[in-house]
């Protein structure tokens, strides 16, 4: 029995470390080895959106992903979901001041997979819908003015819960992370002051703050996020108040910190979370520069940008006369998503090409 009780033990370690735990040394040898030759996202999937029977829906903002299906604003401010095939399903309700309508959609997330949610920005409310078979129907909508001063400038979420990036600088009482129970939008629980949110970090102050996009996500039970960013007259970007990335967990603790510099920059985790990547520009356009999640040490910066490539390796139009919008989705921000808009076509609104962060860290890599 002891024998057996020891053997189980011995492979539950062996496949742990197979998932994760590689050393600073092995990770910066695999990370320059895949960085040195492209860049880290690799495309898993494409999809051909229907058509919408009124609304042109090319142009699609807010991309968000579950299981079946895909939920998206379009360029005029309407919210729509398809499945995850691409077959149109239905428009997610619409322009107004009564319940289930909106003014200003933005921040759009699943609760589950047939539960979703938006901000009204203008309203200060949550709207919740339910996809029901080929249609959505409006189920409640939840005031969030007492949550903070301004509504939030992005919501992630795990598996039971939705964290709120309140990052609005100027205001150091006001909470700079608010987790929400899903259980408020699913079992009528109350939403509450202390109850179903609390503080995590304190904001800093800063003066004529700006915000810069995809710097807050959640992977599991980790909290990635930035400090409010500035605007810099001199060389007229934003910089960040910190060098940071800030790492904390969905407990609230103490989080831990990743020096990456103060200059405009976006980040992401890699599917294996143990390398965070951060994407910033240098003389040859969008660079990567790869860090270690365990230490905090710098493993590869990107000499050369290969963003081109990239795009021309995922897009399928060879003459790029309309705009490719950006989404990130998934743990980590893991998920790039690419709107390629597709115009006089009678079936098809959009082409969406899914890629994901994909170091080769995985368990076909084991280090040794």
């Amino acid at each position: 029995m002891k024998l057996r009780i020891c053997l189980c033990v011995l492979i539950i370690e062996l496949v742990s470390s197979c998932k994760g735990n590689h050393s600073d040394e092995w990770l910066k040898k695999q990370v320059e080895s895949v960085l040195s030759q492209r860049m880290s996202f690799l495309k898993i999937e494409e999809i051909y959106l229907e058509k919408t029977p009124k609304w042109d829906t090319s142009f699609l903002y807010d991309i968000t992903l579950s299981d079946d299906h895909i939920f998206a604003r379009a360029h005029n401010g309407l919210l729509h979901i398809w499945k995850r095939d691409g077959s149109y399903v239905d428009q997610v309700g619409s322009w107004g001041k009564g319940p289930g309508e909106y003014r200003s959609a933005y921040l759009l997330f699943f609760l589950s997979d047939s539960l979703i949610g938006c901000v009204d920005d203008v309203r200060r409310v949550i709207n919740v819908y339910e996809i029901n078979h080929d249609k959505v129907q409006f189920v409640d909508q939840y005031d969030i003015s007492q949550l903070s001063k301004y509504g939030p400038k992005s919501i992630k979420a795990n598996k039971e819960h939705l964290f709120f990036n309140t990052c609005n600088g100027g205001f150091d009482n006001d909470p700079r992370v608010i987790k929400v129970d899903k259980k408020v939008f699913t079992e009528g629980k109350p939403l509450e002051l202390g109850k179903t949110y609390f503080y995590f970090y304190p904001a800093k102050q800063a003066i004529k703050y700006t915000v810069l996009v995809n710097n807050f996500s959640v992977f599991g039970e980790s909290i990635f996020f930035r400090d409010v960013a500035v605007f810099d007259n001199s060389n007229r970007l934003s910089v960040f108040t910190s060098p940071y990335i800030y790492v904390g967990n969905t407990k609230g603790d103490k989080p831990e910190k990743i020096d990456v510099g103060t200059g405009p920059a976006s980040f992401c985790v890699d599917n294996t979370k143990q390398v965070l990547l951060v994407q910033t520009l240098n003389k040859t356009g969008l660079i990567e520069i790869a860090y270690s999640l365990k230490s905090g040490e710098k493993l590869y910066e990107m000499k050369n940008s290969l963003d081109n490539e990239f795009r021309d390796s995922i897009l399928k139009r060879k003459m790029r006369d309309l705009p490719i919008i950006e989404s990130f989705d998934g743990p980590g921000n893991s998920i790039y998503i690419a709107d390629e808009p597709v115009l006089n076509d009678k079936k098809t609104c959009a082409i969406l090409h899914i890629c994901q962060v994909d170091l080769g860290l995985g368990e076909e890599n084991e280090e040794g």
